[in-house]
């Protein structure tokens, strides 16, 4: 998502004179992110690795304190860029740790989550921002249905995210990307394959 971001919109960004600000904001709530997997996936792609360093903007989160705060905080950065993306792996991580946690009430666990979901969605609505977040997810009780799993706190997430994508649902040894939940395109199911360039479109 770092590296599609920067492949369309760096040029635009450009345009309007303020490149040097960063405009990919990254919240990694698993310590995973990885600068030099984007090395990787910038091969095929006549684009310079500082440059797209530069662009992204990453805050490691430890809570779902911590995942609020810098919330707030990141309201000052959008105002100053023309586009916006925010990407948080994983959106329900700590979440998923608290309701384990049986020193924190159930009732404190949703209501500092809903906080959180409320407070991405008034900063994406009123700065036009992309926001993308991935999500742990927990195995689907529901019998007969193509979707084996589902996010924690799916019945949370579902009132503020338009879109859910799916990866990883294999059938007879290929994976399928499922696109569900969305606001402006059809439910739809595609072949796809990772590669060491990333996610690719499958090709018989």
């Amino acid at each position: 998502m770092c590296v599609q971001a920067y492949i369309q919109f760096s040029n635009i960004i450009k345009k309007h004179g303020i490149m040097k600000n960063q405009f990919i904001f990254y919240f990694d709530t698993e310590n995973t992110f990885r600068p030099e997997r984007l090395k990787e996936l910038l091969i095929n792609h006549k684009l310079e690795y500082s440059e797209l360093l530069k662009s992204i903007l990453v805050s490691k989160i430890m809570s779902n304190s911590a995942l609020f705060m810098s919330l707030q905080e990141l309201e000052d950065l959008l105002e100053k860029n023309y586009i916006n993306v925010l990407i948080i792996d994983t959106l329900n991580n700590h979440y998923n740790s608290e309701l384990a946690n049986k020193n924190i009430s159930l009732i404190k666990t949703k209501g500092k989550f809903l906080k959180i979901l409320d407070k991405i969605n008034k900063l994406t609505k009123k700065y036009n921002l992309i926001t993308v977040t991935t999500a742990q997810v927990i195995t689907n009780r529901v019998r007969d249905t193509t979707l084996r799993v589902l996010p924690v706190g799916n019945h949370l997430l579902n009132q503020y995210f338009s879109e859910y994508v799916y990866l990883d649902y294999k059938e007879q040894d290929r994976r399928y990307v499922h696109l569900i939940n969305s606001m402006s395109f059809p439910e739809k199911r595609i072949l796809y394959k990772i590669t060491p360039s990333g996610i690719q479109d499958y090709k018989i």
